[in-house]
């Protein structure tokens, strides 16, 4: 009764003070109307409002191999390793991991640890840091789609941009609390820089913040360059048809060289800038925009009177000279991003690499999202035509081609799909705010019945309604969980902690437990799941999937100390791969045979991670 009470008196009072106070009402009433708070607000869902995002489960879980990965190499940089050296002492063997992912990411996630640290103490601070990092990214990318939705349609296109990105899988999987590695940094550049791209063409002061964001997108890595070269190439042949409105991305095209080229200039030391790497920022990529920025200045404001034929032919034979100058540099990049990788590596692993297969891959264990995934974009698509259809306006236009293009994209491999999903929120949010009533329907409810309707969740929730009503009619079994569900208890913290119970050590262990072990004790491990790591994946196949008397001679010619398998189907060890190896070590040790070279120290048979030592040679 005293908490009704003191209820009552505080309406009472606000009754009577906020009337006296009509300033403080407008700007509250202008506080909650604001995109911006709309933005805050889906923010904080992300972040405590969806299933596993609170502390006890980020404690219990570091995420996938690059989180764990990228928190190795801010701690190592926290504690004075160097700016300009990436190597991973702990991670490989008979050689040592030299990562190719760029410092940009290292040097935010290590300065918010340190300032939180002297608070929090460093664990909590690390904690904080893995919440707080993708939360800041997310809010500001959402701010950007919010922002230009509300430009185009208004307040009512804002708050569908809202729901709409809050409502789609494949658009927040990046941006979940704990995800520290690159993919979501990327995604902003890359998705928040192709919008201001557009937004360029109609007023051209756009065009340094979209090239600055593109440019440091593909600094930080080159997961988006499928999508982002093409798109700056499309946008700049609308440019050379019309060059009154190319002034935008021209200056995008520069301010993208210029981004590249600094980041270059800090990240790397003068004696590497002429050392060539197809899988991250090199001199040959920087070199390729400038001659393509150059070009396109030159057939814009160098010939300005020229024809469109005249334009363009100066346009493609500067592309080209600095395609040319590209290819000299390092042939093997004409190949993409793993144009330098071992070719032993792609049968034995990088082809089955899931973030690089299409979405037919993805939806043969998730089959609803990737239909509501396809679904969701091509609704994009089609919204963005229709806009150009109404106001035939050149950046329309560009929208719907490149929306179009990260529709297959996205389909092509699975870690493109984040990008056409964002990309794809702004023209439905946009096309569902300009709806008109139906008959006796007010468009109000028109607009929200659409926005809702067309929202990757309720696509989602259709089609595995859809999935579970054929199945049953059909008799089908449910799909059975798959190899990185059954192995998500081997990555358990507590799990992984044991081992470092254990005297330090080189670990052989499953490919994608490495990075856990690493990040959680004090062993190193042999390979871990990047390309660079050839000889320390080749090793570990040496170990894990041949005869024991083979698996023996690899084990001591590396001094392996404990060889570590997750137990039963865990990670990498599908029931399928060990029947066609049946006298390999992985099957012979899962199997409950020993090897005379081994000692198990597992305290129960049935524990999430099995671990052996490797005995002393007689």
């Amino acid at each position: 009764m005293a908490g009704l009470r003191g209820s009552s008196v505080s309406v009472l009072v606000l009754q009577d003070f906020l009337p006296r106070r009509p300033m403080l009402g407008r700007i509250a009433g202008r506080v909650a109307l604001a995109p911006a708070t709309w933005c805050a607000l889906a923010t904080a869902v992300l972040m405590f409002g969806l299933p596993g995002t609170d502390a006890a489960s980020l404690m219990q879980w570091l995420g996938d191999t690059d989180d764990a990965v990228r928190l190795v190499a801010v701690r190592e940089l926290l504690t004075g390793g160097s700016w300009y050296d990436t190597t991973l002492a702990r991670i490989g063997a008979p050689e040592p991991l030299v990562s190719h992912w760029s410092r940009l990411i290292d040097l935010p996630l290590a300065s918010l640890m340190a300032l939180l640290t002297p608070v929090l103490g460093p664990e909590r601070a690390e904690l904080a840091t893995r919440i707080l990092w993708p939360a800041l990214l997310f809010f500001t990318l959402l701010s950007i789609v919010t922002r230009e939705a509300g430009r185009q349609a208004g307040t009512w296109a804002a708050a569908f941009a809202v729901l709409l990105a809050l409502a789609s899988i494949t658009a927040l999987l990046q941006f979940r609390p704990g995800r520290v590695d690159h993919h979501n940094a990327q995604i902003l550049c890359a998705v928040g820089g192709l919008i201001l791209l557009v937004r360029s063409i109609e007023d051209a002061r756009w065009g340094w913040i979209a090239g600055a964001l593109l440019g440091l997108g593909l600094s930080i890595g080159y997961e988006a360059i499928g999508l982002v070269v093409p798109a700056v190439g499309i946008a700049a042949l609308f440019a050379l048809c019309r060059p009154q409105q190319g002034g935008g991305i021209l200056s995008a095209a520069i301010a993208m060289t210029g981004t590249m080229l600094a980041v270059l200039a800090v990240t790397q030391p003068p004696a590497r800038w002429l050392t060539i790497h197809c899988d991250a920022l090199s001199f040959n990529l920087p070199i390729l925009a400038a001659f393509g920025a150059g070009g396109l200045w030159l057939a814009l404001r160098g010939v300005s009177d020229a024809s469109l034929p005249v334009r363009l032919a100066i346009a493609g034979v500067t592309a080209g000279a600095g395609a040319g100058l590209y290819a000299m540099m390092e042939p093997a990049c004409l190949a993409g991003p793993f144009g330098q990788v071992n070719p032993a590596l792609k049968p034995i692993w990088l082809d089955h690499v899931m973030e690089s297969k299409s979405v037919l891959s993805f939806g043969g264990d998730y089959l609803a999202t990737a239909l509501a995934f396809a679904a969701f974009v091509f609704a994009g698509a089609a919204a963005q035509a229709v806009l150009w259809r109404r106001q035939r306006k050149t950046a329309d236009a560009v929208m719907a081609a490149i929306i179009g293009l990260a529709f297959v994209l996205g389909c092509w491999q699975i870690k493109l799909m984040p990008y056409a999903s964002w990309l794809a929120v702004l023209p439905v949010a946009v096309l569902a705010a300009r709806l008109d009533g139906i008959g006796s329907v007010s468009a109000p409810l028109v607009r929200i019945a659409a926005a809702v309707l067309v929202s990757q969740a309720t696509l989602d929730a259709a089609f595995a309604a859809g999935e579970g009503a054929f199945r049953h009619a059909a008799r089908l079994a449910a799909p059975i969980a798959d190899e990185a569900e059954v192995g998500r208890e081997c990555t358990r913290t507590d799990n992984v902690r044991r081992l470092a119970a254990l005297a330090p050590g080189l670990v052989a262990a499953n490919i994608d437990l490495g990075p856990q072990v690493v990040a959680l004790t004090d062993h190193r491990v042999v390979a871990a799941p990047y390309h660079r790591l050839d000889k320390g994946i080749l090793a570990n196949r040496a170990i894990f999937d041949t005869t024991a008397e083979q698996a023996e001679r690899t084990l001591r010619q590396l001094n392996v100390a404990y060889v570590a398998l997750c137990a039963g189907s865990a990670t990498g060890t599908k029931p399928s791969a060990l029947a066609k190896r049946p006298d390999s070590l992985r099957a012979r040790l899962l199997g409950g045979q020993n090897a005379p070279f081994l000692e198990e120290l597992t305290a129960a048979p049935d524990a999430p991670i099995r671990v052996w030592r490797v005995v002393p040679a007689p």
